[in-house]
């Protein structure tokens, strides 16, 4: 499985890299993990193309299923792209993050992909304590139940209507900020969002009102 935008982006020569050395091995599967991470997760929030974002997916399966000792011979050396899976633009990733650099990428989609939230939004999104509507791969969605759990924890969510994103895949959880603003532009009462609501309240709510 190849990358889909390799054409788009810079693509390393086979030559030996001079910030790859000796010392890089240590912790370089775990950078170039979490690289990965983040640039499925970046991808996800900007809703790329699916076979973009599945390209990064497999690329981290490769990652992980290969000896730390070969990652940092390969990534030293420009051989990555050698190994199925792996594109110039995934191969990149990698090599930045084995080596310790800034994973120009990922600096690069953190900026396209932010997710713009306006003053008025900002009250109510400060308000969520969660999000009420999202797919795992339990049922239609793109990721594991747990990474969509510990990524709405890390996303420090303090969540009439409910604010919620349908969100198929971690990245786009941050989809919260554009209800935010309609909400804001509309004139909806916060206290009128159920998930600005304690959990109790809501539960209590909830029971009030039996739908069968």
């Amino acid at each position: 499985m190849g990358d889909p935008d390799d054409q788009r982006d810079d693509q390393r020569d086979d030559r030996a890299d001079p910030d790859v050395d000796e010392g890089t091995g240590e912790g370089a599967r775990h950078r170039a993990l979490t690289a990965l991470g983040r640039v499925v997760y970046l991808l996800d929030r900007g809703l790329a193309p699916s076979p973009k974002v599945r390209a990064f997916t497999h690329a981290a399966e490769v990652v992980g299923a290969l000896p730390e000792d070969e990652l940092v011979d390969r990534a030293r050396h420009g051989t990555l792209v050698e190994l199925d899976g792996i594109g110039p633009s995934t191969g990149t990733v990698i090599a930045d993050a084995v080596a310790g650099r800034t994973v120009a990428y990922a600096e690069r989609l953190e900026e396209e992909t932010k997710i713009p939230l306006g003053a008025a939004g900002r009250a109510y999104r400060d308000a969520l304590r969660g999000d009420c509507h999202l797919h795992s791969n339990w049922s239609d969605g793109g990721a594991p139940i747990e990474t969509m759990a510990r990524t709405a924890l890390a996303l420090e969510w303090g969540c009439k209507i409910a604010i919620d994103t349908d969100a198929h895949a971690p990245g786009q959880l941050e989809w919260q900020s554009y209800g935010c603003d309609k909400a804001a532009g509309a004139g909806v009462p916060m206290e009128d969002v159920v998930n600005t609501w304690p959990a109790e309240e809501l539960l209590a709510w909830a029971a009030s009102h039996p739908t069968g």
